[in-house]
């Protein structure tokens, strides 16, 4: 071999070496954005699945403030109608104690 062959088998020997080194870099690069994209994927669902859960409790508290709340105004419409009641028999024995 010459001296030119050798020159050229270590210059491609050290471009096969620094080409591998940085498809190696490269395929760690990737391996850890997936690992992290995968990650995120995870913490995504959980959080979709904690939403979920928190929007349905909400809704059911909602209902239940909604049915409270008509139970009140029933009680409170009848509280009206005898206090009404009561000012009219007021009214009644005003009258009667006025003749």
């Amino acid at each position: 071999m010459t001296e030119e062959q050798v020159t050229i088998i270590i210059a491609l020997i050290g471009l096969i070496i620094t080409v591998i080194m940085n498809i190696t870099k490269f395929a760690t690069a990737v391996s850890k954005i997936e690992t992290s994209i995968n990650h995120l994927n995870d913490v995504l669902h959980e959080f979709k699945d904690e939403f979920k859960n928190s929007k349905d409790e909400l809704a059911a508290k909602r209902q239940q403030l909604w049915q409270h709340n008509e139970k009140q105004d029933i009680i409170l419409d009848n509280h009206e109608l005898r206090l009404s009641h009561l000012e009219y028999k007021c009214e009644e024995v005003q009258d009667i104690v006025k003749h």
